[in-house]
């Protein structure tokens, strides 16, 4: 597995594909691709508990290692 570098952009792709709905009829998806860029790892998260939304600092198992 490749491991993705901050700042550069990748393309993800998910294949075309089919299959036959429980009525026999065909069901296709297309292709799709969709580019996108790592961010960094942000300072703060939100908290949400339903009740109450809160910005905290990152703890600290989550400020080590990599995304």
């Amino acid at each position: 597995m490749k491991i993705m570098q901050i700042g550069q952009k990748y393309l993800a792709v998910s294949e075309a594909y089919s299959f036959d709905d429980l009525d026999g009829s065909l069901v296709e998806f297309p292709e799709r691709r969709r580019e996108f860029e790592v961010l960094p790892k942000p300072e703060k998260v939100i908290t949400d508990d339903v009740q109450h939304k809160t910005i905290e600092n990152y703890t600290l198992s989550l400020k080590i290692g990599s995304w």
